[in-house]
């Protein structure tokens, strides 16, 4: 009894630890979410900006949509996910993608307080509050390596 409670009185294991990297679909939904896109936002899209915002980078991220390499679905290691390709691509959307599905960009200065949930380290609140615009600042926050992972 005198380990379990040490074991859970430590700090420690009350720190999220996030080890494996978001596969692209739950990378793409986790920076909608944080975003606040709307499914009523999502439903009045046309097909050639869907394919444009999701269905292409998803592909080149290595997650083409209803498109697994095999019959048990898309694999789970991250070695699958992290790729040069993947990896650039990720970056890409990042970058690019919250500012063709929103007019209006959320104050990077608390979007990555609510995004990155206590793992904010220095360097990505700097970029937060130093970005030259709010797209780049949202691109960086979405970019940074505690976001990719889960």
């Amino acid at each position: 009894m005198a380990c379990y409670a040490a074991l859970l009185e430590h700090p420690q294991a009350w720190q999220p630890t996030c080890t494996n990297m978001r596969p692209p679909d739950e990378f793409v939904s986790a920076a909608l979410r944080g975003l606040g896109v709307t499914a009523e936002k999502l439903q009045q899209m046309e097909w050639r900006q869907i394919r444009e915002v999701f269905f292409q980078p998803l592909q080149l991220m290595g997650q083409g949509w209803f498109a697994p390499s095999g019959p048990d679905g898309f694999p789970e290691g991250d070695d699958d996910w992290a790729t040069p390709q993947g990896i650039s691509a990720r970056l890409d959307w990042a970058v690019s993608a919250p500012a063709q599905l929103m007019d209006d960009l959320p104050d990077p200065r608390e979007l990555v307080h609510t995004v990155l949930d206590g793992r904010v380290t220095d360097a990505v609140d700097f970029a937060a509050n130093a970005a030259e615009t709010r797209a780049v600042a949202v691109g960086l926050i979405f970019a940074a390596p505690a976001f990719q992972r889960r």
